[in-house]
């Protein structure tokens, strides 16, 4: 959607002291559906996320770039 409804955000901290940084949405994942639902691997060498984008509510996976 980029509307910030259905789409999915990132954000960090450098401890567990610190406050989050602000969200920033993943526009290279995000699609004009409905996005959701994200989760990451224990590693955080992938994400699986829900999406709309096929027509049907579907599960995505895809890499972590580091």
């Amino acid at each position: 959607m980029r509307s910030g409804m259905g789409d999915i955000y990132w954000s960090s901290r450098r401890s567990l002291a610190e406050a989050f940084a602000p969200p920033v949405p993943l526009t290279d994942l995000n699609s004009y559906d409905y996005d959701s639902d994200s989760t990451l691997s224990p590693d955080l060498g992938y994400m699986m996320f829900s999406s709309t984008r096929s027509g049907n509510a579907e599960i995505y996976e895809t890499s972590a770039q580091r």
